[in-house]
C-alpha cells in the first residue's frame, strides 16, 4: 500500500524493517555459532570422525555392502597335506643329570 507519490506507508516501513531485524538476528546467530570455541571443536571433531569413517569403510568395506577386505574362508577339504602326529614315546627322552634324579635335589640349604 504506497500512497500515490510512492512512498510507502508507515506500516509497510514497519513490516520491512521487522523482516530486516529477522534476517539480521538469523546472520549474528549464525556467526556467533560459527566463531563460538565448542561449536568449532564440534565441528573439527566431526570432520575427524567422517575422515576416520570413510578411511575405515574404504578398508574393510561398508556394513551394507558385503564387502570385505578380508579372504572368505574356504569351504571343503584343505589344499595343505595333513601333517603326521608322532606319538608320544617316538619323541626323545631327556638324558639323566649326573646330579640326581630332578633339579631341585642339586640345590641344597647351607646350614645355619
Amino acid at each position: 500500500m504506497s500512497t500515490a507519490d510512492g512512498s510507502k506507508t508507515p506500516e509497510e516501513i514497519r513490516a520491512e524493517i521487522e523482516r530486516t531485524r529477522a534476517g539480521l538476528s538469523y546472520d549474528v546467530d549464525t556467526l556467533a555459532d560459527k566463531v563460538n570455541p565448542s561449536s568449532i571443536a564440534q565441528r573439527q571433531t566431526d570432520k575427524v570422525k567422517g575422515k576416520f569413517s570413510t578411511m575405515k569403510e574404504s578398508v574393510m568395506g561398508t556394513a551394507h555392502s558385503g564387502t570385505s577386505s578380508r579372504p572368505t574362508p574356504r569351504r571343503g577339504p584343505s589344499t595343505r597335506p595333513a601333517r603326521r602326529r608322532t606319538r608320544p614315546s617316538a619323541r626323545p627322552r631327556a638324558t639323566p643329570s649326573p646330579w640326581g634324579s630332578s633339579p631341585s635335589a642339586s640345590v641344597r640349604s647351607s646350614p645355619r
